[in-house]
């Protein structure tokens, strides 16, 4: 199969938009490290909501990544362009996601 180099290229955009989000995600849910947010993000968040808070942010990261991930396989390997469809939908569930988190956690989207 005769990859189009228009395709490849658009799996390595997505790649790169994707790498980022999932390392920040997966940082987040792991370390549980409300510092990886940045401090005008977090200021209201309550000492006993910092690690739920920090997990579902990074959820929602993840999430956000996932699209790009899902894009990118299928632009390879289909060899078109449908790896568009999920790349902005996920992205789109996934800042829903942090901003409702962000409101039920500091009240708005700054402190």
């Amino acid at each position: 199969m005769d990859l189009d180099i228009g395709v490849i290229a658009s799996a390595f955009v997505m790649a790169m938009a994707a790498i980022p989000l999932l390392c920040a995600g997966m940082y987040m849910c792991i370390t549980k490290n409300i510092n990886a947010i940045h401090s005008c993000h977090h200021g209201n968040v309550e000492a006993k909501n910092e690690d739920a808070y920090t997990i579902r942010m990074g959820i929602g990261f993840i999430v956000m990544s996932s699209g790009f991930i899902i894009g990118c396989i299928a632009c390879i390997l289909s060899n078109t362009y449908y790896g568009w469809i999920p790349a902005p939908l996920t992205f789109i569930i996934g800042l829903v996601l942090c901003l409702k988190i962000q409101k039920k956690y500091n009240g708005g989207l700054f402190s």
